[in-house]
């Protein structure tokens, strides 16, 4: 039931007794607040009806960011925060493990955004500690276009211009999926398998 545009609560009766789960969401930060109110004489079937009332709660448009904000996130010059997945994956698999940890595949807006990201991709190449090697991370860009028609998109929607300077000048435009390599931006085959960057959402800040 929902009480307001602030509030949600929901009411289970399970053997006759009540639990109410009241959220509150914070609509400008997009985080839940929960409080649990439990018939004292309760006892069978709490977990089952608790996790019925979780399936409510995942609806709700402050959990992806509850979970998100729980990834392994890096906050780089541009100020946005990504995850730097290590695992050799297709572009399908890497937008699939993006969105279980409330995030999306990283978005390229600018040169910016290119030289942040890039540079932090050197980084862990380089390091160490982390175990990287190779230089190809999938970002959220796809080539929707049909019988050969340039329409490459960034997961918003929003267009990646055929002539944006963000592209290598060898770069196949109309290939795909989208990834970094060597600071630019290139097409690739979808099912190729390299490693992926996923971006906190811009409503979960």
């Amino acid at each position: 039931m929902v009480l307001d545009a602030a509030y949600h609560e929901v009411t289970l009766h399970p053997e006759d007794q009540k639990v109410t789960i009241r959220i509150r969401v914070d609509a400008a930060k997009n985080r839940c607040f929960f409080s649990f109110q439990l018939a004292a004489t309760l006892a069978t079937g709490l977990v089952v009806y608790l996790l019925l009332a979780a399936k409510v709660i995942e609806t709700l448009p402050c959990y992806g960011c509850a979970i998100a904000r729980s990834a392994y996130l890096t906050e780089l010059s541009n100020g946005k925060k990504y995850y730097f997945n290590k695992t050799r994956v297709n572009w399908d698999e890497a937008e699939e493990r993006c969105k279980g940890m409330g995030l999306t595949l990283a978005t390229i807006r600018d040169e910016t955004d290119l030289n942040a990201t890039w540079a932090e991709a050197k980084r862990r190449e380089h390091s160490q500690h982390e175990f990287v090697k190779g230089s190809y991370w999938w970002l959220s860009a796809k080539d929707y276009g049909k019988e050969g028609k340039y329409d490459v998109r960034w997961q918003d929607g929003s267009e990646l211009e055929q002539n944006s300077p963000l592209w290598r000048a060898d770069a196949d435009k109309k290939k795909g999926c989208v990834y970094v390599d060597t600071g630019k931006l290139k097409g690739g085959a979808c099912s190729s398998t390299i490693y992926f960057i996923c971006e906190l959402p811009s409503q979960c800040y």
